[in-house]
């Protein structure tokens, strides 16, 4: 899951006098490939969009994978991650990270150091298992300047397989407390695709706890010191996607669908009304032009 890559992005590693910054990915379709991936230490300010990124082939899979920073506090630049199209299988017991810092370790190595906003991606699992929806995990690190710098929505969320429940501890969805601006507008499964989220300690990313409603969720993450009004106008239920076209085009939302003008432009309130998922308003294309 980590290291058979498409794309891969190299940082330095010791040292912040070797960085990697500014680097963009967009309009790539990877299939019958591995996931997009940066390599963790002294990456920053990465734009990843526009990618069509099918790993439904493997039983544990990856879409947008870390670019984390990692371990270093200096770096400041953010990482926007956007209307990509992920499409993953899952078949173990283990939960997915479709968009992830990998927040499993206890200290600044693996969570996130810098800024980061995951928007408008549409994630769909196409299993017909019932593990459940793919996990985004962004766990920040400590006196990083990923501090209240996570910005999530807009995301859609498939699983047609039916969940059973909690990914183990993870949730569906993971944070911890210090570390989310933004994070509503979302669109996730409903009724039997039971979606969990789980909270991360500020000190201890490795630990969750998780929460099978999002006002529970809220409320658990306000009470820690995080932002009051999470996954306020996020919803649950079927995307209902068109299922017609090649590539990312069968991901577009059919009429009707509850992600149509329900997202909102910056992920609140005052945000213009836009479509949830990676077919965005104004979006013409996702992944390569050409037909493969």
């Amino acid at each position: 899951m980590d290291h058979l890559n498409a794309i891969i992005i190299w940082g330095a590693f010791g040292t912040h006098d070797f960085n990697t910054s500014g680097t963009i990915i967009e309009k790539n379709t990877c299939v019958n490939a591995g996931n997009i991936y940066g390599k963790e230490a002294c990456i920053e300010a990465t734009t990843v969009r526009l990618n069509y990124i099918d790993v439904s082939m493997f039983s544990q899979s990856s879409g947008v994978q870390d670019f984390t920073g990692q371990t270093f506090a200096s770096l400041t630049g953010t990482t926007l991650i956007e209307k990509n199209v992920i499409v993953i299988k899952s078949g173990g017991a283990t939960s997915l990270e479709a968009l992830s810092g990998l927040p499993t370790q206890t200290s600044t190595s693996g969570t996130w150091v810098t800024p980061a906003i995951f928007r408008n991606n549409t994630v769909n699992n196409v299993s017909g298992a019932t593990l459940g929806v793919i996990l985004a995990v962004m766990s920040v690190a400590t006196g990083s300047s990923g501090v209240g710098g996570i910005q999530f929505y807009g995301n859609v969320y498939a699983n047609p397989a039916g969940a059973t429940g909690s990914l183990n501890s993870d949730g569906n969805v993971r944070i911890n407390p210090q570390a989310a601006a933004v994070m509503d507008y979302n669109l996730y499964p409903g009724g039997a695709n039971q979606m969990t989220w789980a909270l991360s300690g500020n000190a201890s990313p490795g630990t969750a706890t998780s929460f099978t409603s999002a006002s529970a969720f809220a409320t658990a993450l306000a009470s820690a010191g995080g932002i009051s009004n999470a996954e306020a106008h996020t919803l649950l239920g079927s995307p209902t996607f068109t299922g017609t076209g090649l590539n990312a085009s069968k991901y577009k939302l059919s009429p009707g669908s509850l992600g149509q003008g329900t997202g909102s432009s910056d992920g609140t309130i005052s945000g213009t009304p836009c479509d949830m998922g990676a077919w965005t308003t104004g979006v013409t294309q996702i992944g390569c032009d050409f037909a493969i």
